[in-house]
C-alpha cells in the first residue's frame, strides 16, 4: 500500500498498536521508526516468552522428590 501521507513511522505504530499488550509493552520503550525493526523487536521478545514459559512449564511439570523421615 503507497500513500504518500503516511510516512514509514505511522506504519511502525500501527504495527506496534496492533502487538498483544505484553509484546507491544516490551517494543514499545525501544520507539522503532520502521516496521522491520519493529517486527525484529516483537519476533525476539516472543521468543523470549516462549523460552521462559517453556522452562517454567517443565519445572511445573517435574515431580517434586518426596523425603521420608
Amino acid at each position: 500500500m503507497h500513500n504518500s501521507h503516511y510516512d514509514e513511522v505511522f506504519f511502525a505504530s500501527a504495527y506496534v498498536a496492533g502487538l498483544k499488550d505484553d509484546i507491544r509493552a516490551a517494543v514499545e520503550p525501544h520507539v522503532p521508526l520502521i516496521v522491520d525493526r519493529a517486527a525484529l523487536i516483537a519476533k525476539i521478545q516472543q521468543r523470549t516468552q516462549e523460552r521462559t514459559k517453556a522452562k517454567y512449564n517443565r519445572n511445573v511439570a517435574a515431580p517434586k522428590p518426596q523425603f521420608q523421615k
